[in-house]
């Protein structure tokens, strides 16, 4: 396998496991907002710990993979340089992680990026 079809997997692995990381950390947040809280504001139980740490770590591996994803892609298109990207990545945890994925990543198609 070559290494511009390697990169390719490898991107769609990581807009895959961006995918699936952002619908988790979206269920885990519905899931807790329906649990009932107690006074002092906290979800307590085995449901919300589960929440939260399912949150938790969605959080992360979405951070991690778009780092990943901006890290390797083939062709970049976007209108900020890669390095910024990264950096904004970087420092911007999970969250740049989801809105990377939501407005870049979700959308990238390497035969669409070829053919332009």
């Amino acid at each position: 396998m070559s290494n511009e079809s390697q990169g390719t997997g490898v991107t769609e692995a990581t807009r895959r496991v961006m995918a699936i990381s952002s619908l988790i950390l979206v269920g885990s947040v519905v899931v807790a907002a329906l649990l009932p809280a107690a006074p002092d504001g906290f979800i307590r139980g085995p449901a919300g710990t589960l929440a939260a740490v399912l949150a938790g770590l969605a959080l992360v591996t979405v951070w991690g993979a778009a780092i990943w994803h901006a890290a390797t892609i083939q062709t970049w298109n976007a209108t900020v340089p890669r390095w910024a990207m990264i950096v904004i990545l970087v420092f911007g945890t999970g969250v740049a992680g989801i809105l990377y994925y939501l407005f870049y990543a979700r959308s990238y198609h390497p035969a669409n990026r070829a053919a332009g």
